[in-house]
């Protein structure tokens, strides 16, 4: 799967809107054009960029992420990338 920039922004804005810091689920994700599997990705791929806070779900038998379960920016999260689109 291709990163998609536009789909890191909306993420960004997502978590910069939240109220809170509990957790959520990726599949309570809802932004429009997206299914949960980009979703997913984008979240694990955002985790391990370090853009956002999360709590990881390894395999059991290696170090590898299977998913993430985000709940907040990092500091280096806020700085929304530049999309094709602007």
């Amino acid at each position: 799967m291709e990163r998609n920039l536009d789909l890191v922004r909306e993420l960004l804005l997502y978590f910069e809107a939240k109220s809170d810091f509990r957790p959520v689920t990726t599949e309570a994700i809802a932004i429009a054009g997206y299914d949960s599997r980009a979703i997913l990705y984008h979240v694990d791929i955002m985790y391990e960029a370090g853009f956002l806070s999360c709590e990881p779900v390894r395999s059991s038998t290696s170090d590898r992420l299977v998913k993430a379960i985000p709940f907040r920016l990092t500091w280096g999260g806020p700085r929304v990338p530049r999309c094709n689109a602007e």
